[in-house]
């Protein structure tokens, strides 16, 4: 009875694959068309709003590194983008051979693009990271006025305190640390306890 029970989803799916229909069958085929029509614009969708999600971070935490970052959200928002309008170019109603044709562009603008950003992102990825956390001493080892609510914004935003921990706020000028690394209002930032640990934002 285990073993039916943990085979569950996996014959709901067979199930399910069966009510389309074979794929090679005439008669079955644009229903599998519109299931992996809907996967890509599924997907398509989730990474333009990744993208945008990750330039409104920088944009508002003011943390953009120069070269990098920015390029990096846009490449994902065009990738989410071309994946959809091609998705939906794919679904107009054509000829049998258009039809096809649009189909095939979905599958090869999508494995183009997703590898092109893949290996971007596999090729930069440590430098945005380094530069990152630099800037991130940086400010700390630099907390004055003009920095102290940058900090305290990224600090409350992702509920974090210094780059690798707590202990980076010994290198600023007062070596304490500040109220933004609390995990409740009005907390003692003395009590480990009470404050965030680092979460890595990258």
């Amino acid at each position: 009875r285990d073993k039916v029970l943990l085979l569950a989803p996996l014959i709901e799916g067979m199930q399910y694959c069966i009510q389309l229909g074979p794929f090679p069958t005439i008669a079955n085929r644009a229903n599998w068309i519109v299931f992996f029509n809907m996967v890509f614009a599924v997907s398509g969708g989730a990474f333009m709003l990744m993208g945008l999600w990750l330039f409104a971070s920088f944009t508002r935490t003011g943390m953009a590194i120069p070269g990098f970052p920015l390029r990096i959200p846009w490449v994902l928002v065009i990738l989410g983008v071309s994946i959809i309008v091609t998705v939906l170019l794919a679904s107009l109603p054509a000829g049998e051979l258009l039809y096809k044709f649009f189909y095939s562009s979905v599958l090869f603008v999508y494995a183009v693009l997703e590898l092109f950003t893949g290996g971007y992102l596999t090729q930069y990825y440590d430098t945005i990271r380094s530069t990152f956390k630099k800037n991130l001493v940086d400010h700390i080892e630099n907390y004055a006025h003009d920095d102290e609510k940058l900090m305290d914004s990224i600090q409350f935003q992702f509920q974090c305190c210094g780059a690798d921990g707590p202990e980076d706020w010994m290198n600023s000028p007062s070596k304490q640390i500040p109220p933004s690394c609390c995990k409740i209002h009005f907390c003692d930032p003395t009590d480990p306890s009470e404050i965030h640990d680092v979460v890595m934002i990258i």
